[in-house]
Parts: structure tokens; C-alpha cells; sequence
């Protein structure tokens, strides 16, 4: 399934590393979740860690 969403509209990143998944929050009650492998998780946190740094809150759990 494809979703279009800004980087720049992403206010809120939380990482779930057990389950390799991401949710990305705009706040505006639009929500996405990306599914990772146990092999590239560290390389899609790191980037969703290097692309939101400045404007969204991030959370591990």
C-alpha cells in the first residue's frame, strides 16, 4: 500500500525495536507505520532519527 507523507509534516516518531515497526504521527490524526526486518531496522531508525531530529518529538518503547 502506497501513503504519501511529508517529512517535514511529521511531529512525532516513536520506535518499537522489538517488533521492528516505526510509527510516524503528523498530528493531525494521520498515522503511519513502518514495517522493518530485524536486518535494515538500525538503518530505517537511523534515518527516520536523522530526518526528524529538528521537528518532531522521539520516543523508544
Amino acid at each position: 500500500q502506497d501513503q504519501v507523507m511529508k517529512w517535514n509534516n511529521v511531529k512525532k516518531a516513536t520506535f518499537y525495536p522489538a517488533s521492528n515497526t516505526i510509527t510516524l504521527s503528523t498530528g493531525y490524526g494521520e498515522k503511519s507505520i513502518v514495517f522493518c526486518t530485524e536486518e535494515n531496522y538500525g538503518d530505517v531508525s537511523e534515518h527516520v532519527r536523522s530526518v526528524c531530529s529538528n521537528s518532531c518529538r522521539m520516543k523508544e518503547k
